[in-house]
């Protein structure tokens, strides 16, 4: 029976990707035997990691999940980081973003991993998947296993799992960091601080985005007028981070285009304001092979829009209202965007009989996002 239970720990391990993948923690570092581990990475100048300590592990729930564990922050940028880096394995889940947190058994085998800023309710689900360590089934008192492992056993023989312990009286956690001097300290605990906008923007997913753009277009339809057009736009707008890489974005855009006619009237300018929707896709991160550090994330952006004609000089009777779509390109380097994009429109804008004129235009633009 024994050996059947090791052969069901075995396949349960190796389909979870963390078979053998055991974490040597920095010399430096003392835990307690017997425990499982919480390992955080960050870094002095990594924004997020700063609102994950002061919003995310100084809250109530979480510190109640957290005495479970002995916990360890550990700065990459330190002597001692940077050589805890080099050596994790793939399958621990580091693929150089921070703040990364890592869970470890009583043994230092992985069992998860997360990248990025975790809100207060999933990184109480993100620690569950360490239960309380518990004394096994069989005759060896001594031999202590985490309840992801107990879980296998309960499976096989319906063994319940109690948790006992008293979360009323939680004592502040113990964090034994290693900072950038490669200096070992216990806190005892971690400050809570009140969020800016700017971090609450950033823990809360809502990132706020201000873009100057060039626009190159032209009208499809009848040959009314010149094809080239040529103009400037802003775009102001809003956008929030959704599940599985999806964020969801709306905002105003105003655009001025200038034309020529091709029967050599004066050139004509046109002002129009459009209100797009949009939903943005997360495709890969680029990062550096110096170090792991993240350089670009790389997206597509799409959805509908309509749109305002503000002022229109142009020689023609054109309809004020438009409305279409639009794609883009975006390659987001920190706080910056650099956005190729495409705008198509599906309204006739001229109202004269026998000619038809769409709106087309490729915009390219740099954009400054808050909160990201």
């Amino acid at each position: 029976m024994r050996i059947f239970k090791f052969f069901l720990l075995l396949v349960f391990m190796a389909i979870s990707g963390n078979l053998f993948s055991q974490v040597v923690l920095p010399e430096s570092i003392e835990v307690e035997e017997g425990k499982p581990v919480m390992v955080m990475l960050t870094a002095s100048w990594c924004g997020p990691c700063k609102i994950a300590k002061e919003k995310v592990l100084t809250d109530k729930a979480v510190q109640q999940e957290l005495v479970r564990f002995e916990n360890v922050i550990i700065d990459i940028d330190s002597k001692e980081g940077k050589k805890f880096l080099s050596s994790l394995d793939k399958s621990a889940g580091y693929e150089g973003g921070i703040p990364f947190f890592l869970l470890l058994d009583h043994e230092h085998n992985v069992l998860a991993s997360k990248t990025g800023l975790i809100k207060v309710d999933r990184f109480i689900e993100f620690l569950k998947v360490v239960g309380p360590v518990e004394i096994a089934a069989d005759d060896s008192p001594e031999q202590l296993l985490p309840a992801r492992e107990n879980q296998v056993l309960q499976n096989v023989e319906g063994v319940q799992v109690q948790v006992n312990m008293e979360k009323d009286n939680v004592e502040p956690v113990v964090f034994k960091t290693i900072s950038r001097t490669s200096a070992v300290t216990d806190n005892a605990f971690l400050q809570k601080k009140k969020l800016g906008l700017y971090k609450a923007c950033v823990y809360y997913g809502w990132t706020v985005e201000f873009q100057p753009q060039v626009n190159f277009g032209w009208y499809s339809g009848s040959d009314e007028f010149d094809k080239t057009r040529t103009g400037y736009g802003f775009y102001l707008g809003a956008r929030k981070e959704g599940n599985k890489g999806w964020d969801y974005a709306a905002g105003l855009s105003f655009d001025s285009w200038g034309a020529k006619s091709s029967k050599g009237i004066e050139p004509s300018i046109e002002y129009s304001l459009r209100m797009p929707i949009e939903v943005e896709r997360h495709i890969v991160s680029v990062y550096s092979p110096f170090g792991g550090l993240a350089l670009a994330d790389i997206k597509l952006r799409g959805g509908v829009w309509g749109g305002v004609s503000l002022a229109n000089d142009t020689p023609f009777a054109a309809r004020k209202l438009d409305a279409g779509l639009q794609a883009a390109f975006v390659w987001q380097m920190g706080s910056f965007d650099l956005s190729i994009g495409y705008v198509r429109g599906f309204v006739d804008r001229i109202s004269s009989p026998g000619s038809k004129a769409f709106s087309n235009a490729v915009t390219v633009g740099v954009s400054l996002n808050y909160g990201d």
